[in-house]
């Protein structure tokens, strides 16, 4: 299944210039960021 995931993303990806995958490699870590600092609160059953 590992094989399949990076060949599935590898065929996505193989036409990006390596400045595009820095830059998606740096967009997704601030996506990553900001899904961690998400904080919801349940709300109570009334």
């Amino acid at each position: 299944m590992q094989a399949d995931f990076f060949d599935f993303y590898g065929q996505a990806l193989n036409k990006l210039a390596f400045d595009d995958v820095i830059t998606l490699i740096h967009l997704l870590n601030k996506v990553n960021d900001g899904l961690k600092s998400i904080h919801l609160q349940k709300e109570s059953d009334q």
